[in-house]
């Protein structure tokens, strides 16, 4: 695969990570516990698509970087430590 389409696809899921977390934060907040129905499949393809342990890697950082940002915007208290998120 071409290097910018890898990186072009690294950044739409970079998005797409995004956008799942910001729909499990709406559809959790009809529901006693925040289920991760979109955030973990989108991690886990993304991981799987490129099949190597550095975009695993990557996928992951990702993943505890945005949750952290996402503590931010919607004020949860305990995610706001990086210990625990990231």
């Amino acid at each position: 695969m071409k290097r910018s389409r890898r990186i072009a696809y690294v950044a739409t899921f970079i998005a797409l990570i995004f956008v799942a977390l910001m729909l499990d934060t709406l559809v959790g907040s009809f529901m006693p516990v925040k289920p991760a129905i979109f955030s973990l499949p989108t991690v886990f393809t993304f991981v799987l698509m490129f099949g190597t342990w550095q975009y695993a890697l990557l996928g992951g950082t990702v993943f505890g970087l945005l949750s952290f940002a996402r503590a931010f915007i919607t004020g949860s208290i305990p995610f706001q430590n990086p210990l625990v998120s990231i």
